[in-house]
């Protein structure tokens, strides 16, 4: 419990400080808390209009095509264990 309120008093903050967003995302690799780099992300608005490649893909795809097995492997137990989540909060339904 204590990482997921953690996480979200980041969130927060980065929300209160979008310029340090993506500071913040780049550090959490170091700290293993996947779920805060998802996060900024998913809540930052880029200055332009150039909607291409979402800034979500871009970091997802850096995170998982990097050299750094470590990080692949810390970001694939996060997905695997959201989607383990998600279904068992659906089979109790």
């Amino acid at each position: 419990m204590g990482g997921r309120r953690s996480t979200e008093a980041l969130r927060k903050l980065c929300q209160m400080n979008p310029s340090q967003a993506l500071n913040i995302r780049a550090k959490v690799v170091e700290c293993d808390l996947p779920g805060l780099g998802v996060a900024p992300t998913l809540d930052y608005k880029p200055d332009t209009a150039d909607n291409a490649v979402s800034p979500l893909v871009s970091y997802v795809s850096g995170l998982l095509l990097g050299t750094n097995g470590k990080i692949r492997t810390w970001f694939s137990m996060f997905i695997r264990n959201g989607q383990l989540v998600r279904n068992t909060d659906h089979c109790l339904q």
